[in-house]
């Protein structure tokens, strides 16, 4: 066996991705590692990257990356691409990823392009689930709330993510129990709402005050926000189920007296919209709010929760957990307040997100081709990885979600909204797993 055959088979049985020239008959000519200077950053003055700053970014992020062992150059070698080959893929990443992160910087804190987080784009060529679906087992989850929150919202607004993720996450469920002829009810460990001048809040407690909200919205909420499900069903549980620990202490205030009854029905899907029509009115969140430029606008909360439960299923398979913001619950002043009547558009395809939601292979293969890059041989993807790496890593060792976010939109649009739904549900063990794949072109679990 020859020389070239047995790099092709160890290639083959190995499954290494890294390149390694160590076979006599080949002279490597130059390295990307090392005190070679042939193949620089273009950028590149001698310091090492210890941390994050825009400052740095917007120049171009000028400094050598750490010295890892990344690839060697070899002329006229079927397998081993060329170190012009390599120094070319290096400058192009690196080019290309530094401007996104210019895009990014050039958008204020908490807001995003016009149009950009429109989950309607995800549904090109996706069928609808069934009408009549089995029943399967499945999964719940457990959400946690977080000494503070990594992405930005409005600060002269509510910040509601904590609250409106659980609400999406009962309606995808019942509509997907809808599907399967399943009926719920609540269960015993609702909370009861008290009135706002009896209320004595402990350390710790999460105060919402609905004011004069409709009894059915009280009723839900008391359920949603529950320690442990507010609502039962029998058999397996959807796999957005999710609800509170015992840890995180919901107390629901009202200005009038608010009794709950046996007989009480959950809302259907439906009505469900409604519900969380109603209370993203009460508190101001979730209109259009576009720049007079018509160019950006505020990420609206009620989008950003939505995107987070379709990626419930996808947390549930990598074994993280949501870390959701501190509620902040000054109800808007504002009697001009739009209601954010395109959520009803969302209960209407809910029934393509859910196809694409549900199968976390599938879903973890679209977020990792945010960095695939058409057109590059399969030789050169080491370097091609190893630029945006370079990008990219003092944005992650920041913890910087939302400029992550940003410049994963101005990438490539639709696996960036499903990016975002990962960081909006704010584990931040997933910077590592990004990490992981630049490095080692491996999927985590969840993907194919």
């Amino acid at each position: 066996m020859d020389n070239k055959v047995c790099r092709i088979h160890r290639w083959l049985t190995t499954g290494e991705h890294i390149f390694e020239v160590d076979f006599a008959e080949n002279k490597a000519i130059g390295s990307t590692t090392g005190s070679d200077n042939s193949c620089q950053s273009p950028n590149a003055k001698g310091s090492s990257v210890s941390e994050y700053s825009s400052e740095v970014l917007l120049a171009g992020l000028e400094s050598e990356p750490e010295e890892v062992e990344l690839l060697v150059g070899v002329e006229d070698d079927p397998l081993i691409p060329s170190l012009d080959e390599i120094c070319h893929t290096l400058r192009k990443g690196q080019k290309l990823w530094h401007g996104y992160v210019i895009r990014a910087h050039s958008l204020p804190s908490g807001y995003l392009l016009a149009g950009s987080l429109d989950p309607c784009i995800l549904l090109q060529k996706i069928p609808a689930l069934p009408q009549d679906l089995p029943r399967k087992r499945s999964i719940r989850g457990e959400l946690r709330i977080s000494s503070g929150s990594a992405f930005h919202f409005d600060n002269e607004r509510p910040d509601l993510i904590a609250i409106l993720i659980p609400l999406w996450s009962y309606i995808f469920s019942i509509r997907f129990l809808e599907l399967q002829r399943r009926s719920i009810q609540y269960s015993p460990t609702s909370l009861s709402p008290v009135l706002a001048h009896n209320i004595k809040p402990r350390p710790g407690n999460i105060v919402l005050h609905l004011g004069y909200a409709s009894r059915g919205l009280v009723r839900w909420l008391a359920a949603v926000l529950a320690p442990s499900m507010g609502w039962l069903v029998t058999g397996p549980l959807p796999p957005w189920a999710a609800h509170y620990s015992e840890d995180t202490r919901f107390v629901i205030a009202t200005n009038i007296p608010c009794a709950f009854y046996p007989s009480d029905s959950p809302p259907s899907s439906h009505e469900a919209a409604d519900l969380l029509i109603e209370f993203c009115t009460l508190f101001g969140i979730g209109s259009s709010l576009v720049s007079c430029e018509n160019v950006i606008e505020i990420v609206p909360q009620p989008i950003a929760a939505f995107l987070a439960v379709l990626m419930l299923p996808l947390y549930g398979r990598m074994g993280l957990q949501p870390q959701l913001s501190m509620p902040r619950m000054a109800k808007t002043q504002s009697t001009l307040v739009t209601p954010p009547n395109y959520i009803r558009d969302y209960i209407n395809d809910l029934l393509y997100f859910m196809t694409l939601s549900i199968h976390p292979d599938f879903v973890g293969s679209i977020i990792w081709s945010i960095f695939w890059e058409p057109g590059l041989d399969c030789n050169l993807v080491s370097a091609w990885f190893g630029s945006i790496l370079e990008v990219l890593s003092p944005i992650i060792r920041a913890g910087d979600i939302e400029m992550l976010a940003k410049i994963f939109m101005a990438r490539r649009q639709s696996p960036a909204l499903l990016w975002a739904g990962v960081f909006f549900l704010g584990d931040m063990r997933f910077l590592q797993k990004i990490i992981l794949y630049l490095e080692t072109h491996d999927e985590q679990p969840g993907g194919s």
